[in-house]
């Protein structure tokens, strides 16, 4: 939280000078409340009125100055929150597949939402509550010394006990603001994972088992806060407790320093304000900063450095064909009970460049798996894995993700115009994008649409068919002109005739091709440079 606050220390202080303002105009009010109610005793007309108008003009300023401290510490919290979210995504924007994989889609959509929103209702939200407590009690204390010294030697000691009391609560809090945020990222990837799944609940009518898991998930939730709010609530009784203490320790011990005539009757209802101020914040004071506290672990998460080697941006510039070479290629991994499960094992056979290939193989047989190292997803292999002269695992991840296009089974389209979905934020010419919306015989499609490249798709394309949104893939791999297509069960989701023409349109293409594929048609396997055939290991 530190660094936030510091690289944004120019809005921190505006922020700090307008809670200044705050402060002294109330301060200020409290001071003229003397002058209203001494004059009320000695009947003192034009006192009274000056006091009166005094404390118009300082509860005037209060409220100006009210409204811009609100809407300004609103604007900074909400710029350290895009500042949080510009740390997280530009780790993701160099994260490599292992790396981005550790964790869920789900959890990395947790932090971007739950975790900022904690942040900025636990964490930003206290600090400035903090600070302008801070600030009020500072110019009560300086009032308070305009009455007498003695004032401020009591309101020190109240405030040292009150302090003290919390104490054994910051640990509890902290801890209950993680379990927390915990809860909230494990009820987000549960709800994901199965709602995903909705249409098979469906079919097995078992939607009431869907039901009761999600409320399941969400009960810990409530566990959780329940937990969180029984801490929050000691803490805020125990501030409670020694801030009515002190503040009618310093009202009765104005009211004897009165009786003395060493201070004069007006002074207790400053002495009393100004009291409830300082006390006030001091009983709160330790409920903010435990949960800011709590907020502490989540910054972790958002922590970026700077890396030395700065990925530079994919190039259009068609990139010279190089063959795939597998000497020996072996791959294992760790199973769930610690041990070795080999899903390769010396693999050695050539992919020409410009050549079409299919790998087939039943489930488990590592097809998958080839495709992931061949993408640089993995680099954990022995043996050799060569793009041209190159071992793959030393390809830096930019640099190979430029030579490959992997063409999924579900193809990837989000909410945006198809103009975005085929390049991706990049620049091209309609020139360009026609020819390669042409080459995938999607273009006459296209241009039928009322808005045509500007079209805006549904979050999952659903205004185009499975086997349009297929093209749509295949014309983004055409733009991008990238020398090698992997096709991971492609066209496992279409009719057998969309499948066939898709299927011809990529043997027609320069580029290498690999098929990953169950189910090889003999009309296809003519056409092949290549089979290679998996078993499992």
């Amino acid at each position: 939280m530190k660094k936030v606050l510091l690289v944004h220390w120019k809005n921190q202080g505006v922020v700090l000078l307008l809670m200044a303002g705050v402060a002294l105009s109330q301060t200020i009010a409290s001071l003229q409340n003397v002058q209203v109610l001494n004059s009320l005793i000695q009947f003192d007309q034009k006192g009274f009125i000056q006091g009166v108008v005094g404390m118009v003009l300082a509860y005037s300023c209060f409220l100006m100055f009210i409204y811009l401290q609100i809407r300004y510490t609103a604007y900074t919290s909400q710029k350290m929150s895009l500042y949080l979210r510009d740390q997280l995504l530009t780790r993701l924007r160099y994260s490599d597949y292992q790396t981005f994989h550790k964790v869920t889609v789900g959890n990395y959509a947790s932090k971007l939402s739950n975790d900022i929103t904690m942040i900025e209702t636990d964490g930003f939200a206290n600090i400035y509550q903090v600070m302008q407590g801070v600030l009020s009690s500072l110019f009560a204390v300086i009032a308070l010394a305009q009455f007498h010294w003695s004032l401020i030697v009591l309101t020190l000691g109240q405030s040292c006990l009150l302090l003290l009391l919390p104490k054994i609560f910051q640990k509890k809090m902290k801890q209950s603001a993680v379990a927390t945020a915990q809860a909230n990222e494990a009820f987000l990837s549960k709800t994901n994972e199965l709602l995903a799944g909705f249409d098979t609940f469906l079919n097995f009518q078992r939607l009431d088992f869907l039901k009761n898991k999600l409320l399941g998930s969400a009960q810990r939730i409530q566990s959780a806060k329940l937990k969180q709010a029984q801490v929050m609530a000691a803490v805020s009784v125990t501030g409670g407790i020694g801030n009515v203490t002190g503040q009618l320790s310093v009202l009765g011990f104005t009211g004897y320093l009165a009786f003395l005539q060493i201070v004069p009757i007006g002074a207790i209802t400053a002495t009393g304000n100004l009291a409830s101020t300082i006390f006030n914040t001091l009983g709160n004071i330790s409920s903010y900063l435990s949960k800011i506290q709590g907020t502490f672990p989540l910054f972790d998460a958002f922590a970026y450095e700077k890396p030395a080697h700065e990925i530079s941006l994919p190039s259009k510039k068609t990139n010279d064909a190089k063959d795939l070479v597998l000497a020996q290629a072996s791959y294992c991994y760790q199973t769930t009970d610690g041990k070795p499960q080999r899903m390769l094992f010396n693999l050695s056979t050539t992919f020409k460049a410009g050549q079409k290939y299919a790998i087939v193989g039943e489930s488990g047989s590592g097809k998958s798996t080839l495709f992931s190292l061949l993408t640089g997803r993995r680099k954990d292999y022995s043996g050799s894995i060569r793009l041209g002269e190159t071992e793959i695992k030393e390809f830096p991840l930019e640099e190979l993700q430029d030579n490959v296009t992997v063409i999924d089974q579900r193809p990837f389209v989000y909410q945006a115009s198809i103009r975005e979905n085929l390049t991706l934020g990049q620049f091209f010419p309609d020139e360009e994008i026609e020819q390669a919306l042409k080459k995938a015989e999607l273009f006459a499609v296209i241009e039928q649409l009322p808005e045509q490249l500007d079209t805006v798709l549904t979050e999952t394309g659903g205004n185009l068919s499975g086997g349009q949104l297929q093209r749509l893939a295949l014309a983004r791999g055409f733009l991008w002109k990238k020398p090698i297509l992997l096709v991971d069960e492609g066209t496992s989701n279409l009719d057998q005739e969309n499948a066939k023409k898709i299927e011809k349109l990529l043997l027609q293409q320069p580029q290498t091709v690999l098929f990953i594929t169950h189910h090889l048609r003999d009309e296809i396997v003519q056409k092949l440079d290549g089979v290679l055939s998996l078993t499992p290991s």
